[in-house]
């Protein structure tokens, strides 16, 4: 069967709903926050084993190329796996923005145990919520496009 340009529009609405300008709207905080955090990890990092350094800049650079996908998958995907990969990966994004923002707040601490560990439950629980709410909408489909313009227009 041929598509023509026609059917693509039909066949591809909920692609171009407000859900989707929303889901990816998500990518820019994720990808643009953490790329103005980059050079101040690299600094922040010297200090460590070259290991750490090596394991947290891996996870940067794979986090921040999956999401770079899901863009692509956002703007110009038609099928439900590209929509997935696309809501996905948003999620995933902001979540390596949050775990990239605390270990820079827990590092920048003072040498104190308690604020340390306050910080790294603060952290570790942030962590927990996003990955709560992620499997949440994977099992209720809250996160799908079509799902997140129905509440725009009730």
């Amino acid at each position: 069967m041929k598509w023509a340009p026609k059917e693509i529009g039909q066949k591809g609405a909920p692609l171009d709903s407000v859900g989707v300008e929303k889901v990816i709207g998500t990518f820019g905080f994720s990808l643009f926050g953490s790329l103005s955090l980059y050079p101040s990890t690299v600094e922040l990092l010297k200090d460590f084993r070259d290991t750490y350094k090596s394991f947290v800049l891996l996870s940067f650079g794979f986090i921040w190329v999956l999401v770079s996908v899901g863009v692509l998958c956002g703007l110009h995907g038609r099928s439900a796996f590209e929509q997935a990969v696309c809501r996905h990966t948003g999620r995933l994004g902001l979540l390596g923005l949050a775990a990239l923002l605390m270990l820079h707040v827990c590092c920048a601490l003072p040498g104190d145990t308690c604020t340390t560990i306050l910080f790294w439950v603060l952290g570790v629980g942030a962590v927990v919520f996003h990955l709560m709410s992620w499997y949440t909408s994977l099992f209720l489909g809250e996160d799908k496009p079509e799902e997140i313009a129905a509440t725009d227009q009730k």
